[in-house]
C-alpha cells in the first residue's frame, strides 16, 4: 500500500495504471484518461478528479472522503461496494456503472447522471440531486427523505415502495416515474395530484 500525497496529473494518459490499495491525499487529477485504471481497495482524502474518464475502471471497494469528481465520466465503471462519503460528483456520469454495494453518505450530486443504474434500497437521504437524471433507475425502497431532488429526471425510474417525505420536488415530474407504495408527504402528495389535473382545496 503506497500513500501518495498532493500528486498532480494534467492531461496525462493513465488508462490502466494501477492505484491499488494506495491511498491518496489531497491529489488532483485534471483531464486525464484513467480508463481501465485498477483503483481497487484505494482511498481518496480530500483529492480532485476534473474531467477525466474512468470508462471500464475498476473502483470496487473504494472509499471516496471530501474528494470531488466534477464533470468526470465513469462509463461501466465498477463501483462495487464503493463509499462516497461528503463527496461532491457534480456533472458526472454513471450511466452504466455497477453500484451494487454502493454506498453514498452525504455530498453533492447535482446534475449528476445515474440513467438506468441501480439505487435499489440505497439510502440517499439529505443528499443534494437537483438536476440529476435518474431516468430508468431502480429506486425502489430507496429512503430518499429530505433530499433535495428539484428538477431532476425520473420518466421511467422505479419509485416502489422508495420515501420522498420532506424530499424537494420543485420541477419534478412524478407522473413519468412508476410510483406502487411510495411514501408521500402532503406536498408531495398535492404535487402528484396536480400533475394528474386534479383540483386541491
Amino acid at each position: 500500500m503506497r500513500e501518495r500525497v498532493e500528486e498532480q496529473y494534467e492531461g496525462e494518459d493513465l488508462c490502466g495504471r494501477s492505484f491499488a490499495e494506495d491511498t491518496l491525499i489531497r491529489c488532483v487529477f485534471r483531464s486525464c484518461r484513467l480508463d481501465g485504471a485498477d483503483f481497487t481497495d484505494a482511498q481518496t482524502r480530500g483529492c480532485l478528479f476534473e474531467n477525466c474518464t474512468f470508462r471500464l475502471a475498476r473502483l470496487n471497494g473504494t472509499e471516496h472522503r471530501r474528494t470531488a469528481f466534477l464533470s468526470c465520466t465513469l462509463t461501466d465503471a465498477d463501483l462495487f461496494g464503493a463509499l462516497l462519503e461528503d463527496c461532491k460528483c457534480t456533472g458526472s456520469s454513471f450511466s452504466g456503472a455497477n453500484l451494487a454495494g454502493f454506498n453514498i453518505r452525504g455530498g453533492q450530486y447535482d446534475y449528476t447522471v445515474f440513467l438506468g443504474c441501480s439505487l435499489r434500497a440505497m439510502d440517499l437521504s439529505g443528499v443534494l440531486l437537483e438536476g440529476a437524471d435518474l431516468r430508468d433507475c431502480r429506486l425502489d425502497k430507496a429512503d430518499l427523505r429530505g433530499a433535495r431532488l428539484a428538477h431532476a429526471l425520473l420518466g421511467g425510474a422505479n419509485l416502489t415502495g422508495a420515501d420522498l417525505r420532506d424530499a424537494e420536488l420543485k420541477g419534478v415530474d412524478l407522473r413519468a416515474a412508476h410510483l406502487k407504495r411510495t411514501h408521500m408527504d402532503v406536498a408531495a402528495a398535492i404535487l402528484l395530484a396536480e400533475q394528474m389535473g386534479g383540483l386541491v382545496g
